[in-house]
């Protein structure tokens, strides 16, 4: 399992926050059925981009959007959900920390390997689509001591 994330910011903002008010918690202990869904109106695109899309539509995608190497999909909300709660668990407390002294707009990246798939990935000059074992996600800070996800797609590894 990997996770990258700014652990000295995390642990630089912990150090100045001593006696800090308290804010809301940028990662939530659990991930509820519309959490996904919260997410996409705060300005992610997890759920539109890399939930429950066909083979033929990451192909479409790829074409559309000359930028990406690749286009993924999770097979459906619920196991979007489920990794994506996998990947923030261990960094819960550290996000929280980063969030509180992020500015507006700042990105933590996390990137997080498992052993079954957990999705599908075509990439750029390839025909069929594979199995996709690996999870990258990004969330962006709102400079308030809150965070969104602003996306998670199915990845080749962590």
């Amino acid at each position: 399992m990997m996770r990258r994330l700014s652990l000295l910011a995390a642990c630089l903002a912990a150090t100045l926050l001593v006696g800090a008010p308290a804010f809301a918690d940028c990662v939530p202990s659990e991930f509820p059925d519309g959490w996904l869904l919260e997410q996409e109106h705060k300005g992610g695109h997890t759920v539109d981009r890399h939930v429950s899309k066909s083979e033929a539509w990451l192909i479409d995608r790829l074409k559309r959007d000359r930028k990406i190497p690749a286009a993924s999909s999770f097979p459906d909300r619920v196991t979007a959900r489920q990794v994506i709660g996998l990947a923030l668990a261990p960094d819960e407390n550290d996000l929280d920390e980063w969030a509180r002294t992020a500015r507006a707009g700042e990105v933590a990246e996390i990137r997080m390997a498992f052993e079954q798939p957990i999705g599908r990935i075509v990439v750029r000059g390839k025909a069929v689509g594979e199995p996709a074992f690996g999870l990258r996600l990004f969330v962006r800070a709102l400079g308030d001591g809150n965070c969104f996800l602003l996306t998670a797609y199915p990845t080749h590894g962590g």
